[in-house]
């Protein structure tokens, strides 16, 4: 009996010691598949992480392609030193070099929708009128009228081009009585087409450019 078992135990010892390497190398290709897969699931949730940050770029570069550009901030200058100095409500923009652009607000030369000069906005004018001859003498002066964008409804005016035109004629005509040579003065009418913002107040202006 122990002769034909001895057979069968060297036969199972011979299979045990040909597998045991074989077993030993499934093992480790089984550990590598599994770090392979645990590095692949990193970079596909690194993938998806780049992806969604490179989507949130985009989102935010279209939004500021279209967004309208900031309105430039002027160089607007204290009074002093312009020659414009004590003239309340007044601002100066040097923004334009060789220029002295002096802003007047519409709401203090004309009632809403009117072009007649109160009576307000002839002692700011007389104020305007001594700088220009006094510290720009010889120099000569664009009476610019502007509007904002509403609509003419209740106005003897075509539209706010001729509205703004009449306003800046307006104003020449008073410079000029004040003693400001006439040939030194041109105007034009500008309706809303150069807006300084939303603020309707601002866009509703005179503006008085000295060059």
């Amino acid at each position: 009996m122990l002769n034909r078992r001895f057979p069968l135990l060297a036969g199972l010892l011979l299979v045990v010691l040909t597998l045991g390497p074989g077993c030993q190398s499934l093992t480790s290709l089984q550990n590598e598949r599994d770090a392979l897969y645990r590095q692949n699931r990193q970079l596909q949730t690194e993938k998806d992480q780049l992806a969604m940050e490179n989507d949130q770029l985009r989102s935010q570069l279209a939004q500021r392609a279209a967004a309208p550009p900031p309105t430039p901030t002027p160089a607007v200058l204290s009074l002093d030193g312009t020659g414009f100095a004590g003239i309340s409500g007044v601002e100066v923009d040097t923004a334009t070099p060789g220029e002295v652009t002096v802003r007047v607000p519409g709401d203090v030369l004309f009632a809403s929708g009117q072009a007649t000069l109160s009576s307000g906005a002839k002692k700011t004018l007389d104020k305007v009128a001594a700088a220009l001859k006094n510290s720009y003498a010889g120099r000569s002066v664009l009476v610019e009228g502007h509007t904002d964008s509403d609509p003419i409804r209740k106005s003897r005016w075509a539209s706010n081009e001729a509205l703004s035109l009449a306003r800046a004629k307006a104003v020449a005509v008073y410079l000029g009585s004040t003693g400001v040579e006439a040939s030194r003065l041109d105007t034009v009418g500008l309706g809303a087409s150069q807006p300084r913002g939303r603020d309707k107040d601002k866009n509703r202006r005179v503006e008085i450019v000295v060059r």
